[in-house]
This record gives structure tokens, sequence and C-alpha cells, in this order.
């Protein structure tokens, strides 16, 4: 079982994985991806991934500003009083579910895994 520090530094990795994906997403998108294409791609990242993104950096910017993660040192529950960060943590995490599905969703139109 991750620790909270484990938890949250885990979300913050993924959060900037899957931004780099997303980043390498559209730098695919050149003259030989056909128009229609092109605009579905850039549709999916601008309705269904960037709203998630801002919000995750928005939640792990409250977080990390919080102080959390110097006052929880390792240890291996979150400790009480944290429910906030908790919360804020398992809504991260849903974001991070949403932002991957939408990534995955350009992938299978562009036909090819982004590496």
């Amino acid at each position: 079982m991750p620790t909270p520090k484990e938890e949250i530094d885990g979300s913050i990795a993924k959060s900037e994985d899957l931004n780099k994906t997303a980043l390498r997403v559209l730098d695919i998108l050149t003259d030989d991806v056909p128009e229609d294409t092109i605009e579905t791609i850039q549709n999916i990242l601008t309705e269904d991934f960037e709203p998630n993104a801002e919000r995750c950096h928005t939640l792990v910017g409250e977080i990390l500003d919080s102080g959390f993660l110097k006052e929880v040192g390792n240890v291996d529950s979150w400790p009480a009083g944290w429910e906030e960060v908790h919360t804020k943590v398992f809504e991260i995490q849903s974001l991070l579910g949403g932002m991957t599905s939408a990534l995955k969703e350009c992938q299978d139109i562009l036909g090819m895994t982004v590496q």
C-alpha cells in the first residue's frame, strides 16, 4: 500500500507523463494527417483532456502549497485532519483517468501508440 506521499508523487508523475504524451500527439498532427482527423484530435484534446489537465494542475498546486508533503513525511496512512488533501488526491486520480481515456481515443484514431 503506497504512503500518502507516494500516492501524490505518483499522481504528479503520471500527470506529467500524460501531458508529455499529449504534446507528442500534437507533434504527430502534420500535413500527412487528414484535416478532419486533425480537427477530431484537437477537439478531443481541447474538450476532454485540457480541462482535466488544468483542474489536475490546480489541485496539485493546492496540495503543494498546503505543505502536506513536508508535514506527512513517509507515514503509512493518511493522518487525521488530512481528509481534504485525500479528497483532492482522489479527484486527481479520477482526472488522470479522464486524461488517459482522451489520449487513448486520440491514439486509436491515429492508429498508433504514441511513445
